[in-house]
């Protein structure tokens, strides 16, 4: 689960989800909180595999109030809420992006990036 925006930027959660498609996960579905696809839409395209669980987990970096509330609350549209009641077995993982190390590296990649712009240092 992504955060999504109404921005034209959110339709980089489609793309995710054909190159993930393409790639051969085919059990793995990509949805937002704030936009499309929404949780109705992942529902809609787990209903038609024939699956018993699902394991939902924050695109995010940090794991924060959207990950803790909107996807694993106990709220009726919490997306644990609605997969439960949709008759499947529930499992959150509740880590973010950032705490992989390859993302943290990438982080640091981008930061060493910006400095040596900054000073001068990409130009030799």
């Amino acid at each position: 689960m992504g955060h999504g925006t109404e921005a034209d930027s959110n339709q980089v959660y489609q793309k995710m989800q054909d190159l993930l498609t393409a790639d051969g996960y085919e059990n793995y579905f990509v949805g937002t909180v704030e936009a499309e696809p929404s949780v109705e839409d992942v529902l809609s395209a787990v209903q038609e595999g024939n699956y018993k669980r699902v394991i939902l987990e924050p695109l995010m970096v940090v794991a924060g109030d959207h990950a803790n509330n909107d996807m694993a609350g106990d709220e009726e549209d919490s997306w644990k809420s609605v997969f439960e009641s949709a008759g499947y077995e529930v499992e959150c993982l509740l880590r973010g992006l950032g705490e992989n190390e390859a993302i943290q590296q990438i982080y640091v990649d981008h930061a060493q990036a910006a400095v040596d712009s900054l000073t001068g240092a990409d130009a030799e």
